[in-house]
């Protein structure tokens, strides 16, 4: 793993951050480690041990955050990186997002109009409906909650197994 967990103070899941801005926030007493990985990073003078999990020290205010950002991105994490139409999973460089209505007509960029799609199936769906080529959505695509969204991305970059290792360790 790459990325550290960040928690806010009241141990909610905030985002993924770069181990290297991890690791400033603890040494700048702005964070505190939770978790650590094996790995260690070595500077001439100190070693430091990579921190998977961290929380922050002072609570921080999402009040300006109330939806996820409509991108490509989102909604191929939205989807867990599977087709829509023929449920293939795809590395991220093979998937793609089908607009349910195509742009071409008058389809919107929004959170039930677009799904992750692999090529093949966007190349046969080309511009029409779905059923216009027999195919079915998998399940009716909606907008995420934030945290809906946080789970679903921390379960992807495979720290859901992490989190509950850390909360066995807290319960016993």
């Amino acid at each position: 793993m790459q990325e550290t967990l960040i928690l806010n103070h009241d141990f909610r899941p905030l985002q993924t951050i770069s181990w290297k801005k991890a690791i400033c926030l603890v040494i700048k007493d702005k964070a505190e480690v939770l978790k650590y990985s094996t790995r260690t990073v070595r500077t001439p003078n100190t070693e430091y041990k990579i921190p998977i999990i961290i929380r922050l020290i002072k609570i921080v205010r999402q009040i300006y955050k109330n939806t996820v950002p409509i991108t490509k991105k989102n909604v191929i994490i939205r989807d867990n990186y599977t087709c829509q139409y023929c449920r293939k999973k795809e590395p991220g460089n093979r998937i793609t997002v089908d607009h349910i209505i195509p742009s071409s007509r008058g389809g919107k960029n929004s959170w039930e109009n677009m799904v992750a799609c692999c090529m093949e199936c966007n190349i046969y769906k080309n511009d029409k409906l779905p059923k216009e080529k027999n195919m079915k959505l998998i399940k009716q695509p909606k907008q995420p909650t934030i945290s809906e969204f946080l789970m679903i991305k921390l379960k992807i970059d495979g720290y859901d197994k992490t989190i509950n290792e850390f909360l066995q360790n807290i319960m016993n």
